[in-house]
């Protein structure tokens, strides 16, 4: 079928027809200006969700259609046309297109041992149809490009689905006065004026202070709302955004309100800052707090003089805001309130000197990964404490050998000692490698016996650390830059932080590690994963530190007293989740996560031992998950480094077409 979309729209809804039901080959393709942004969902009657993956210009997968009827949704920018195709397929051409799938996998990635050894396992077992199960899953589950542009939905089709005020709406906030603290706008900085103060002249159900001025300090102290914004001639303001800003303000906690932001460009929205909650380490190295922030006047001449430049005064007032009256202070209104047209290269780097001259006279800043970014170097106490790096390990004596050339040979840091916990290793390569180790002045080999607990091997070493510093290392890792165990302590030895993980990558240059979220396509998931080395994500994520929800163990940070004091890793957790159940107890005892991608691995990504698909170690992995919903039911909801307007969808970053939050006009509120 062929459907026509007059006017051109950015969301298409098709219903199915109620045959052919069982397998079925869909096909859809787009007209458009750019059909590389579109994507398509088919939505069963039950709402269930089913994601098509993209091929080439459009979309054509092979699957199990429900029996009961649904529909289609095709999102994109523009839409002109959709065609759509359904015929009968059968299991076997779905099979081919997994098998395709894998081919494909190899290519990019090599085949890992522990790929090999899993499929024996199944294979003497005789479970092909766990076999099976897995690699469809696979072939459903797989990030089908490494890009946050590679989305459902595009910028310009998420604003007009979400922010555009309906009919109703517009006629209900203009009937009804903004109730509630009043607003100051104060508008500096070169260009015409006039569109910001249109756009606030419009807004609905209150009429806003607005001054134009060309030093914002005098504009602060010139203005008479209970709150103040300081904007400039680039921006235009939603109707709604006092509304939605007054209906934050009503706190008497809070002094400090943090709104998202949309980019425009050629008069199409091109990008949408989605902030996380208050994260003061990717405010420092990224882009700043965000296009709005909003300050109680009575605080903003408390923590003043700003700044004068346009983009840096927000981020300054901001900082000030937070040093005088904590992160409580703050507010997140995940709503883009604002449009900002142009650039989006903020020069921040003098906001954070100062900032830093308060926080850590010691701290420097250096220069980003990339435009738009810097690196804060924290400093390393003096002397260097300590550290007891923590290597479980059994047989492959390659893989322990490499991991071992990196920290004996490879490594910078001045003052370590390392721990090898064999797990009753029965290669002769690995025994003697274990025994030449042990000779070594700096290193201890220890002996676990019973089943594998990668929790309890790592407790064991801690028990022998002599280091004031913990970190548990993988022997499957690679050092390759030799001040990565100096970034990771420096990061730890701040107050705030408890534990810290690196940037890990594959062997082939993508991402395999850059923090843990909840909920992120599984119970805690690995965010911009496969991402190619050249590609920073989203708003430059992969090139700033930052506060996260957890840590991998393959590499992960904390000092021993804190260890101890939690009690280490809970032997519950043999294999999976006992890193997530650390980090998580370390920020319920009030400490930070940190990752940092200014330290940087390669992981082998556990080649030394199979997967936990087989039945046996399904069983197990079943079970720990289940542990670790029942104990932390809500921390899913708590991420540190994630947008409610972000999809849990996909490991990109990109914008959910389910956001979980409701702007305010739309509650009735």
């Amino acid at each position: 079928m062929t459907v026509p979309c007059v006017p051109s729209v950015d969301l298409v809804a098709i219903d199915m027809p109620d045959a052919p039901v069982g397998w079925v080959r869909l096909k859809v393709s787009v007209v458009s200006a750019d059909p590389q942004v579109a994507g398509v969902s088919l939505l069963a009657a039950s709402g269930q969700r089913f994601r098509l993956r993209k091929s080439g210009q459009g979309f054509d997968q092979i699957l199990l259609r429900p029996a009961e009827a649904g529909h289609l949704e095709v999102s994109g920018l523009a839409l002109s046309e959709v065609h759509v195709s359904l015929a009968p397929s059968s299991p076997w051409a779905a099979r081919w297109r997994v098998a395709q799938a894998v081919m494909a996998d190899v290519r990019r990635l090599g085949i890992r041992r522990r790929n090999l050894r899993t499929l024996g396992t199944m294979l003497r077992a005789r479970d092909f149809s766990s076999i099976g199960q897995r690699l469809t899953a696979r072939y459903h589950r797989a990030p089908q490009a490494a890009s946050t542009s590679s989305s459902v939905l595009t910028p310009e089709g998420w604003m007009r689905r979400f922010m555009t005020l309906t009919e109703a709406e517009q006629l209900a906030l203009e009937a009804t006065p903004v109730a509630g603290p009043s607003f100051s706008f104060i508008v500096t900085g070169e260009g015409d004026p006039s569109v910001v103060i249109t756009s606030l002249q419009n807004q609905l159900g209150v009429d806003p202070e607005v001054l134009v001025v060309g030093d914002p300090n005098k504009g602060l102290a010139a203005a008479n709302g209970d709150w103040v914004v300081l904007t400039n001639p680039a921006q235009r303001f939603h109707p709604a955004s006092v509304f939605a800003l007054s209906q934050a303000a009503q706190n008497p906690e809070v002094h400090l309100l943090v709104a998202d932001g949309c980019y425009e460009t050629d008069g199409q929205a091109t990008s949408i800052w989605a902030n996380p909650p208050w994260n003061l380490d990717l405010i420092l190295e990224g882009e700043g707090a965000g296009p709005l922030v909003a300050v109680r006047r009575a605080v903003a001449l408390e923590v003043g003089p700003v700044v004068s430049d346009v983009w840096a005064t927000p981020t300054d007032l901001a900082l000030k805001v937070v040093t005088a009256h904590g992160e409580a202070s703050v507010a997140q209104v995940p709503f883009p309130l604002v449009t900002s047209v142009g650039s989006q290269a903020h020069e921040l780097d003098q906001v954070v000197a100062q900032h830093l001259e308060q926080a850590c006279p010691q701290a420097k800043v250096l220069p980003g990964l990339t435009s738009g970014t810097r690196h804060v170097q924290w400093p390393l106490p003096q002397p260097a404490p300590l550290v007891s790096v923590l290597i479980p390990t059994k047989d492959r004596a390659a893989l322990l050998e490499r991991c071992l050339t990196g920290l004996y040979q490879h490594t910078e840091y001045p003052n370590i000692e390392i721990i090898l916990v064999d797990h009753q290793s029965t290669e002769a390569t690995a025994q003697k490698l274990l025994a030449q180790s042990a000779e070594r002045p700096n290193t201890q080999v220890l002996s676990f016996s019973g089943p594998f607990n990668f929790a309890a091997m790592n407790n064991l070493a801690a028990q022998a650390a002599k280091g004031e510093v913990l970190c548990l290392l993988n022997n499957d890792t690679e050092v390759t830059h030799p001040g990565w165990l100096t970034e990771l302590v420096a990061q730890v030895s701040r107050p705030e932080v408890g534990a810290v993980g690196p940037m890990l990558r594959y062997p082939d240059g993508t991402v395999q590690h850059a923090g843990l979220h909840p909920n992120l396509g599984s119970l805690y998931g690995h965010g911009h994963k496969h991402f190619p080395p050249e590609n920073f994500g989203y708003r430059n994520r992969l090139a700033t530190a930052h506060r996260v929800a957890a840590v991998t163990g393959a590499c992960l940070v904390t000092s021993k007293s804190l260890w101890a004091e939690l009690g280490g890793m809970d032997e519950a957790f043999a294999v999976a989740y006992n890193d997530v159940d650390y980090c998580l107890r370390v920020r319920q005892a009030g400490q930070q996560i940190m990752w940092t991608p200014h330290a940087a691995l390669i992981h082998h990504e556990s080649v030394s031992r199979g997967y936990d698909e087989h039945p046996k170690e399904g069983d197990r992995l079943a079970r720990e998950a289940g542990l670790l919903q029942q104990r932390w039911a809500s921390g899913f909801a708590d991420d540190p480094a994630y947008s409610p307007n972000l999809t849990w969808e996909d490991t990109n970053f990109s914008l959910s077409d389910q956001p979980r939050v409701t702007p305010p006009w739309r509650t009735g509120h």
